[in-house]
């Protein structure tokens, strides 16, 4: 016989004399009371007949209110049905089972349980009903909600990383590239060229190459200005509105009321990402030549307006516009929204919501 089958045998007996003892009883309830579990017994019909101290502990119930709320009685609304249709459903077939639930504790706040219930069986393999055991897991099922919505970040990061290259890509085709073609062709044949086309052409080059800089500093600006690194988040803004004012005569007004800075971070990246969309969307399609960006915080949520008076658009057909939908995944990220109210000739108004970042240390 091996060690481990030795110890089986060892210890097995005891179990037995545990779960036997007291007078006959099913369950060592003295035992069982000083469980760190909380623990309960369901009869053969189905009936709860025993809860450990720490069940009555846990959610302040007394066993008169027991009898008249039953077990599921503590369990939230939104799922008590489905918990009470998976323990009928094992009953049933005298199956195992394993579920969750939020249970009401003592101060009023719900906590997620993990309930196993196994069937108990009788000396002569007869069904005598249940014993169940929960275990408090809000604090694992919070840490795994977190690391699922980490990668839930990741995964969208990603997706959005990816359409963004696909942007750089054409915007770097369609600019800095087709300048420096442009370029290349006004100098080709340049030691055949007479001095005054030699002039001309040169000048003609150093045009086109002015604007392949001034295309490599706009997307420069754009992927992310240094000006966040050094300043914050709505120093960026301004810098950005600045840029916007002075190539295409548009003046945003950057409205920061009694807003603090916020350090560069990737919350921060992110909602200055999503505001730059929103003004560029100013810029090429309302017509207008000033608008307002209003900031602030309404409770505890990072607030951000964008106004202006122009052309509008309609929704229906816009809705589901890349640069919308990258504005709203960005924004859904960090638990915020993109709402956007527009009209053809109505102008537009974006309004930006995501929850502050919370503190460092």
């Amino acid at each position: 016989m091996s060690d481990s089958q030795s110890l089986r045998g060892d210890i097995e007996p005891k179990v037995e004399n545990v779960v036997t003892s007291q007078t006959g009883a099913e369950f060592d309830r003295a035992f069982a009371n000083e469980a760190p579990v909380l623990m309960f017994t369901v009869n053969a019909a189905g009936k709860c007949e025993w809860f450990n101290r720490q069940w009555l502990q846990f959610t302040g119930m007394t066993p008169d209110d027991l009898v008249s709320a039953g077990r599921f009685g503590a369990v939230h609304d939104e799922d008590r049905e489905a918990a009470m249709t998976a323990f009928a459903a094992a009953f049933d077939q005298r199956d195992s089972l394993e579920h969750e639930y939020r249970l009401r504790h003592h101060n009023g706040s719900w906590h997620w349980i993990m309930e196993r219930v196994s069937p108990r069986m009788g000396t002569n393999d007869e069904f005598l009903g249940y014993v169940g055991v929960c275990i408090d897991i809000t604090l694992e099922r919070d840490y795994r909600c977190r690391l699922e919505h980490r990668d839930a970040i990741m995964r969208q990061l990603n997706e959005i990383g990816e359409r963004e290259r696909s942007s750089l890509a054409c915007a770097l085709h369609d600019g800095i590239l087709q300048d420096l073609i442009g370029t290349e062709m006004l100098l080709q044949g340049g030691e055949d060229f007479t001095a005054e086309k030699l002039a001309s052409r040169l000048a003609a080059a150093r045009k086109t190459l002015r604007s392949a800089l001034l295309h490599g500093r706009r997307l420069i600006s754009e992927l992310r200005p240094m000006i966040m690194d050094e300043q914050g988040l709505l120093s960026a803004i301004e810098f950005y509105a600045a840029e916007i004012e002075n190539r295409a005569g548009l003046k945003i007004e950057v409205d920061r009321g009694d807003s603090k800075e916020y350090p560069s971070s990737l919350w921060a990246g992110n909602v200055f990402r999503i505001l730059q969309e929103a003004m560029n969307n100013i810029e090429c399609h309302s017509g207008v030549k000033q608008a307002l960006i209003a900031v602030s915080v309404v409770d505890g949520q990072f607030c951000a307006v964008l106004s202006d008076e122009g052309t509008g658009f309609d929704l229906s057909i816009k809705r589901d516009s890349l640069g919308i939908q990258c504005m709203r995944d960005r924004a859904e990220m960090f638990g915020g929204t993109v709402n956007i109210a527009s009209s053809p000739g109505a102008g537009c108004t974006v309004t930006v919501l995501i929850p502050l970042p919370l503190p460092s240390g």
